[in-house]
C-alpha cells in the first residue's frame, strides 16, 4: 500500500508577503521621537503603517515613492522640517497634503489621521476634530 507524501513547495517570488499599510518614508536625520504624533494619528484610525529610513531628503520624492510601494496607495514622506502625504496616482509635484514637522503636536497627529482617512475614504479632520478640506498645493 502506498503512503501519502506531503510535499511542501515554497515559491517566494509568487507570494506577496507585504501587508497592506501606509508606507512612511523618513529621512535618516529624523528621529523616532519626531514621528510619534504622526504615527499615533495613523494608528488612531486603525490603519497599519510601516516606517522606513531613507537617505532621500526631498519630502515630495519620499512621499511619492512610499505611496507607490504601499499596497494601500498612500505614502507619507518626512524630512527634518516637512511632512508630505500623497497617493500613488498624484504627480510627485502635486501632493495631497503638505505640512511642517513638529510645529504643533495636534497638527502632526491630524496629518497622520489624514493619511489614514484618505485610505478609508473618509472626510479629513483638523487638529480640533472639525471637518476640513485641504486646498491643492499651489492654489
Amino acid at each position: 500500500m502506498a503512503k501519502d507524501i506531503l510535499v511542501e513547495v515554497q515559491v517566494p517570488h509568487l507570494v506577496d508577503t507585504k501587508l497592506p499599510a501606509v508606507e512612511v518614508y523618513v529621512h535618516d536625520r529624523v528621529g523616532d521621537h519626531q514621528l510619534t504624533e504622526i504615527l499615533l494619528g495613523v494608528e488612531e484610525e486603525s490603519i497599519p503603517y510601516v516606517v522606513s529610513q531613507r537617505a532621500e531628503s526631498n519630502p515630495l520624492e519620499l512621499a511619492q515613492k512610499a505611496a507607490i510601494v504601499s499596497r494601500l496607495g498612500v505614502g507619507i514622506g518626512v524630512t527634518v522640517d516637512d511632512v508630505v502625504i500623497t497617493t500613488e496616482k498624484l504627480p510627485v509635484d502635486q501632493p495631497y497634503i503638505t505640512g511642517q514637522l513638529n510645529r504643533n503636536h495636534a497638527v502632526d497627529r491630524a496629518l497622520g489621521q489624514a493619511a489614514a482617512r484618505i485610505v478609508k475614504r473618509m472626510p479629513l479632520t483638523g487638529p480640533s476634530g472639525e471637518s476640513i478640506l485641504f486646498a491643492p498645493t499651489g492654489a
